[in-house]
């Protein structure tokens, strides 16, 4: 059975194909749609070269797959070496997590293939199409907002300019002022599900929660969200622990196959590599500013999910990153590696735009 998510993507790219507006279109009826438009407008190329038939949406994920696995090989190897990216991108072409959502019609894989698309121009200092990239990412996963201002920092850390930061902006801002626009005049709506994260996070089974939600608390859910932490800070805490062991524990709780749970597992031991990158690069100086950006996606989407709810899906969109950071990792503490998984300095210098 479709996930309900895709049933509201093929049906707003239908309705753009048929009529030119973002909606969905039930019996004769339209509805609004709970999601931004950003992948309805992906799906509609695959409409128009293979027909309007709701399977062939997943035309554009398997795209999207393929190139996540090329962009993965291009950083580790422009990065790192070329067997890093070798090593890198096999990897993540097998990783379980990958093939499963590369059969879903869900935003997890296009938001990905852009948002490590971003960061692979961002990387060779081209800061404008890097922006709109990441503008572009934000369109599929709105909680990416906040990586834009790490980037921005690396950039004044690295002494950049103000131009590249500039031109960095430039890109989502663009992006999202078109957004804006197409909001403000009624062919596009907000997407609508923060406010409802935000309360459902305070309801989680795990949390021992025995009542539902009630309609005020919908309505107001930041007050929602901040009164549960204030009024039982213990369980608060808890629940945050749980989801940052559910994003990146070694079993995988909601997957049913006990092979599968713990195949899954690989996703902690890449998790601490990717934080031992980070230690090993402050260390080494010279490739720090590259292990920070790689790192970036996963800190903030981490931190993110964390603070609202997870489950393993959730690391996907961080999971080619670490993937990269982990065998760069593996290479610096395993001294036998060096000479064959990259050179002995990784990372590319973030500088002025040429």
């Amino acid at each position: 059975h479709p996930h309900p998510d895709a049933v509201e993507y093929a049906l707003s790219a239908r309705t753009l194909v048929e009529s030119g507006r973002f909606a969905i279109s039930v019996n004769g009826t339209e509805l609004p749609s709970r999601y931004g438009w950003g992948f309805p407008l992906l799906i509609v190329p695959a409409y128009l070269l293979t027909g309007v038939v709701y399977t062939h949406a997943i035309y554009a994920v398997l795209a999207c797959s393929l190139l996540n696995v090329v962009l993965v090989f291009a950083l580790g190897a422009v990065l790192f070496g070329p067997w890093a990216g070798l090593v890198a991108a096999g990897i993540l072409a097998l990783y379980p997590n990958q093939l499963n959502y590369a059969g879903r019609l869900m935003t997890e894989v296009p938001a990905t293939f852009l948002l490590a698309l971003a960061t692979y121009l961002f990387l060779r200092g081209r800061f404008f199409p890097a922006g709109c990239a990441f503008g572009g990412a934000v369109w599929f996963r709105t909680p990416l907002v906040p990586l834009l201002g790490l980037y921005g920092v690396i950039l004044l850390w690295r002494r950049a300019g103000m131009k590249a930061l500039a031109l960095l902006l430039a890109g989502p801002l663009l992006l999202w002022g078109v957004n804006h626009g197409l909001e403000r005049a009624g062919v596009v709506a907000p997407p609508s599900t923060t406010g409802f994260n935000l309360v459902l996070s305070s309801y989680r089974p795990y949390a021992g929660t025995k009542t539902a939600p009630s309609q005020e608390q919908f309505e107001h859910p930041w007050r929602t969200y901040i009164h549960s932490a204030v009024s039982n800070p213990g369980s608060f805490l808890a629940d945050r622990a749980l989801s940052l062991y559910y994003l990146w524990g070694p079993c995988a709780w909601e997957i049913r196959s006990p092979i599968l749970k713990w195949v899954m597992g690989i996703r902690c031991p890449l998790f601490i590599l990717s934080i031992a990158a980070v230690f090993l690069a402050w260390r080494a100086r010279a490739p720090f500013p590259t292990v920070a950006a790689l790192f970036s996606p996963i800190l903030v989407v981490t931190a993110i999910h964390v603070m609202f709810f997870s489950t393993s899906r959730f690391t996907f969109t961080m999971e080619p990153f670490a993937v990269v950071l982990s065998v760069w990792a593996l290479r610096e503490m395993v001294p036998s590696l060096r000479g064959r998984v990259g050179p002995e300095t990784g990372g590319v210098t973030i500088t002025r735009e040429g």
